[in-house]
């Protein structure tokens, strides 16, 4: 089935809308945390220990390369790891890191290389690998001290099992978030990565099937960022939505899940988004209707 295209006015009148209407800047205080270490899955692994203690603190928002960089990386149209490193650094407040497996000692590796990611940088050592000879120690680890003399805490991981056996640890490593939340502050706009999908995600709600291409384009409108940078924000944003169940993929495009729709109607303004979807429905089904943004855009409930 033929798609039905867009006029360029409307997809810019579109795009200002749900950026000035959908698209808010909510949970400013919130420090977002790039959370890196083992298999999430596997309680054996310091990071999922991390993972479920840190998740019950209302003021952090945790997220993992994997849902984020995966399909970034390993899928069609890969980008370089390094290209993915700066726009994490520009998105991210802090990022903790667990050296346990081999992929955490590459981002360990790899994230203290560069100049803006490790100022953001946490890293979790074992105390019983403190003294030992090792690339980590004299490498990565050597250049986050020299860095921020902070920026490593160590101790007894074990007792990361829960708040109650290492709050003294736990409390360690919430004075360093906030102190690097502090000190490298993030914009929280539309291009950030971590925060676009409250732009990209009213975009599927709106037009159901829409595919990338209208997608790095809507975000292109409201960004005026550069193709490549729209299309690598598109991706990990549809990339996670998928894995949460929100959105699905069709040989048309993306669509709203059930689970989908109750989280739309939770986390967005619902008069602000029937009154766009009516026009949207108006304009697609009759070819007459224009979205108007000067009327729209003080439509306050």
């Amino acid at each position: 089935m033929k798609k039905k295209t867009i006029p360029e006015l409307q997809k810019q009148n579109l795009a200002n809308l749900i950026k000035s209407r959908l698209f808010q800047q909510k949970n400013k205080n919130k420090v977002t945390v790039f959370l890196c270490g083992g298999d999430l899955n596997d309680p054996f692994f310091c990071r999922n220990k991390v993972k479920r203690v840190l998740e019950t603190h209302p003021k952090i928002e945790i997220f993992y390369p994997e849902e984020l960089f995966d399909e970034l990386l390993y899928g069609q149209g890969q980008h370089s790891l390094l290209s993915l490193e700066n726009i994490l650094a520009d998105s991210v407040d802090v990022i903790i890191i667990i050296p346990e497996s081999p992929g955490s000692f590459a981002e360990l590796g790899a994230f203290s290389n560069n100049e803006k990611l490790c100022k953001k940088m946490i890293c979790l050592q074992d105390d019983k690998f403190k003294l030992k000879k090792s690339f980590l120690n004299y490498g990565p680890i050597k250049l986050l001290r020299r860095a921020n003399s902070g920026a490593v805490l160590r101790g007894d991981l074990s007792t990361l099992e829960s708040l109650s056996t290492g709050k003294a640890f736990y409390n360690r490593i919430i004075k360093s978030i906030n102190d690097i939340k502090k000190n490298n502050p993030v914009n929280h706009s539309i291009d950030n990565i971590l925060h676009a999908r409250r732009f990209i995600l009213p975009c599927i709600y709106l037009m159901d099937g829409i595919d990338n291409i209208l997608l790095y384009e809507l975000l292109h409108l409201v960004t005026k960022k550069d193709a490549i940078l729209c299309e690598i924000i598109v991706k990990s944003v549809i990339s996670s939505l998928i894995k949460e169940s929100i959105i699905r993929r069709s040989v048309q495009g993306y669509h709203i899940t059930e689970i989908g729709m109750q989280y739309v109607l939770e986390h967005f303004d619902r008069k602000a988004l029937d009154n766009l979807r009516l026009d949207m429905m108006n304009f697609e089904n009759r070819g007459k209707t224009i979205l108007h943004y000067d009327r729209m855009r003080f439509a306050h409930p």
